[in-house]
């Protein structure tokens, strides 16, 4: 049976929480009670009602009974899904963010194509009503269109010549896309549907995205407002709740959160996969790098992706110490054998106590990046 209230479901390999939230946070802004759901929790009307990895089924499904709820937001995660599946039967909105090498090996799931064919049944949940956002600036996501589920809306950060021609083609054909126009401070946001291009906002107005820096977060604010303009919400409405989500541990906890309040700068990001650790390299542009103290916790990557990384991240940021979270020492070891962790620094357990414990401080050009992946503030 349909749901009593609108389904937005969201899948990815990145970016799943912050999109959910900027959602949640669009939907909210309009009055409606909202019930979302993400890696850190259950969220009903503004308060967090559990604390846990909430993007699974029965996650989705506590949020669906609550009567209150007038809209679910739901992240749905490879794990709930090869588990139990979905936690509805049809949605009115599905998104796809992305497909990248995460968790490979696992389950059943060893080769990206096969992640791709696990997220895409979001899409295929998809209502005939409904509308399917897809990124169009990855092929393996941009190729679920063939089975996705109602109208078919892309999203892309490239640039009108650098566009793929598919997407040309649809939105040649009065097709609904949002998409990033170049411009000064990240470039301008704007919605294509029916002939018409709307402009929403400048992507720098978005507080998230670090003045336009941030170009993951823009990625993750086209999402948001497509998926948000599909369901019949206005662009000024859209634009006034997207100026007021910022990159505050309130609004998106454990996400690019920036403290600048201990005489030294430092970012707090779960970077729990690949791409997200070089997609957080864009949050900082300081004068000066910092060594890394990263609170031990759990990695999104498989086992040959961790054996690999070291090499990968030691070309991204040869100048930047980096270590994301691990689950053994021997990823430490790795680590140093390629030459990502210049020298020694703290490792922070489980239970170890305050993580500012770890930060060197001085002077106000340093700049401590932690990788965590429970965290909270006292």
């Amino acid at each position: 049976m349909p749901a009593r209230v609108p389904v937005f479901a969201v899948t990815g390999t990145s970016g799943k929480s912050t999109t959910v939230r900027m959602l949640a946070h669009i939907l909210g802004q309009s009055g409606l009670t909202v019930g979302f759901t993400t890696t850190t929790g259950i969220h009903i009307g503004g308060e967090q009602i559990a604390t846990a990895d909430a993007s699974g089924p029965r996650s989705a499904r506590t949020i669906l009974r609550d009567p209150t709820v007038e809209v679910a937001v739901l992240e749905t995660a490879r794990g709930g899904l090869l588990r139990e599946g979905l936690g509805f039967d049809q949605a009115d909105v599905g998104c796809v963010l992305n497909v990248s090498a995460d968790h490979l090996g696992l389950k059943g799931v060893d080769t990206i194509e096969d992640l791709a064919n696990v997220k895409s049944i979001v899409v295929e949940s998809v209502a005939r009503h409904g509308t399917s956002v897809l990124n169009a600036d990855d092929p393996l996501t941009a190729a679920m269109a063939r089975r996705a589920g109602g109208r078919i809306c892309f999203f892309s950060m490239r640039a009108p010549d650098d566009r793929p021609a598919f997407l040309r083609d649809h939105i040649a054909r009065d097709g609904l896309a949002v998409v990033r126009e170049p411009g000064a401070f990240g470039g301008d946001i704007v919605v294509h549907e029916d002939g018409d291009a709307l402009f929403v906002m400048r992507a720098a107005e978005v507080p998230a995205t670090i003045e336009g820096l941030a170009e993951f977060n823009i990625a993750n604010a086209l999402a948001a407002m497509a998926m948000a303009f599909a369901q019949g919400h206005e662009v000024g409405q859209i634009r006034a709740a997207m100026a007021g989500f910022t990159s505050a541990f309130e609004h998106s906890p454990g996400r690019l959160n920036i403290f600048d309040g201990h005489g030294f700068r430092v970012i707090l990001d779960y970077a729990h996969n690949p791409d997200g650790l070089p997609a957080r390299g864009a949050g900082h542009r300081g004068p000066a790098r910092g060594q890394v103290p990263a609170p031990h916790g759990r990695t999104g990557l498989g086992l040959e992706e961790r054996r690999a990384e070291p090499a990968r991240l030691a070309g991204l940021a040869p100048d930047l110490s980096t270590r994301p979270p691990s689950r053994s020492a021997a990823w430490t070891w790795r680590a140093r054998q390629a030459g990502v962790i210049k020298a020694r620094f703290p490792h922070l357990g489980p239970g170890s106590g305050p993580v500012w414990s770890a930060c060197p401080g001085g002077a106000r050009s340093h700049v401590d990046v932690i990788a965590g992946t429970s965290v909270a503030l006292r």
